[in-house]
């Protein structure tokens, strides 16, 4: 089955009207073999441009080591102000105006234990605060899905030394184990600026290592590391990068996903592949509070957003159509460095 070039695509199966399942004729095994854009335009050709994010899943039960990650975050398209990330536009990905970013995750798991929360917040964060690892946390009292500790946690050895009685990542906190900090809300345009904490981040933090070059942990049994703090106030923050525009109040808090996963001869949509995929959209979409350990993205949000994921046949084309595919649009600013 062609994604794209002279033959037509097949048409992609929608299973429980909440999976988009497109065919290739050979999976992509490492990442050099993916190619979003052509994916995406597939999907257009026979979708209306309707869909705020698309969510890639590449049909393998684990992650393969020629992944060098579990997810991804594309940038389509973005207007927002005061996020550290400027206005562009890409057509290429066949969206004319809608698309606002292409996660990717290199196995079908991903959307109910993550880290579908975290690579969606890389929509909005972390791209103003400077860090030890670019476009998270790090060693910060952010605690949230792109990492960081509870402040509350925090404990001061002496001569630079820190450590926290819970354990915290530099980049990550558990999948989809852990809800958006307040920082995060702010940056998804959640929460008022009134509502977020003083940040305490050192930039120049490190993970302590003994004379063995072993990592060192403390009575706690979690690790201990040098830090230098910096406290960032959230109007130091805005006064530097801007409000967050639109703000609390006007920003788009409702999202249109689809979840589309990537099959071939070799690695097929099972029947029980499907209904798989298909109840973890529903998980994940969800909009009220389950009974799971795991945060669905309201209550990630903590009510405040939500994301619809089914009825995908209300923007299923009767007939295939081109798609535009010009690299950038009227913004003319290249996109931000993939995350």
């Amino acid at each position: 089955v062609m994604v794209e070039g002279t033959t037509e695509p097949s048409s992609p199966e929608v299973y429980n009207n909440n999976v988009i399942i497109l065919s290739l004729d050979e999976m992509p095994k490492t990442n050099a073999a993916l190619d979003l854009r052509a994916y995406s335009r597939t999907v257009y050709r026979w979708f209306d441009d309707a869909f705020d994010y698309l969510m890639v899943f590449v049909n393998l039960p684990d992650r393969l080591d020629e992944f060098p990650y579990f997810g991804r975050f594309h940038h389509v398209r973005n207007s927002t102000q005061g996020t550290g990330i400027q206005n562009f536009s890409d057509n290429s990905y066949g969206s004319e105006s809608k698309l606002k970013g292409v996660l990717l995750f290199p196995y079908n798991r991903a959307l109910l234990f993550g880290p579908s929360l975290h690579e969606l917040l890389h929509a909005w964060a972390n791209y103003t605060i400077p860090t030890v690892l670019g476009a998270h946390w790090g060693f910060s009292s952010a605690n949230g899905q792109l990492g960081g500790f509870d402040l509350e946690t925090l404990e001061d050895l002496g001569e630079g030394r820190y450590t926290t009685t819970r354990a915290f990542g530099t980049f990550a906190n558990g999948g989809n184990s852990v809800p958006y900090s307040s920082i995060e809300l702010y940056f998804a345009g959640l929460i008022a600026p009134e509502e977020v904490p003083d940040l305490w981040v050192a930039e120049n933090g490190a993970w302590l290592r003994d004379e063995n070059g072993e990592l060192v942990r403390s009575d706690y049994d979690t690790l201990v590391f040098t830090a230098d703090f910096e406290i960032f106030t959230i109007e130091e923050i805005i006064a530097e990068h801007g409000e967050r525009l639109p703000d609390w109040t006007s920003s788009q808090k409702h999202f249109r996903v689809a979840a589309i996963l990537l099959v071939d001869e070799d690695h097929p949509a099972t029947p029980e592949i499907k209904q798989q995929m298909s109840e973890h959209v529903t998980a994940f979409s969800f909009q009220g509070e389950d009974e799971s350990d795991l945060f669905n993205f309201y209550e990630a949000t903590d009510g405040r957003g939500t994301i619809f994921m089914g009825d995908l046949s209300r923007y299923r084309k009767e007939t295939p159509t081109q798609v535009v595919t010009e690299r950038l649009g009227s913004f003319g600013i290249a996109a931000p460095p993939v995350d």
